[in-house]
């Protein structure tokens, strides 16, 4: 299923970083309301690749394209 509206965010640490609304977009994600996809740069392990926000689109590289054939 892909929905219409994605948002990415993208922050150094989910714990150190507060972002407005975290709490509402996350709600919209599990009523599947709206794609949330988190990056949390710094919260890896260490020694583990860390995810930022263009790694997140990379991989959803597919549902993106999708997304924008549509427009």
């Amino acid at each position: 299923m892909t929905l219409d509206t994605t948002l990415y965010f993208g922050c150094r640490s989910a714990y150190k970083d507060q972002h407005h609304h975290h709490s509402e977009w996350k709600s919209h994600a599990e009523e599947r309301k709206v794609r949330y996809p988190v990056a949390c740069s710094r919260d890896r392990s260490e020694g583990v690749k860390r995810m930022d926000v263009q790694n997140l689109m990379e991989k959803d590289a597919q549902n993106i394209w999708t997304m924008l054939g549509q427009r």
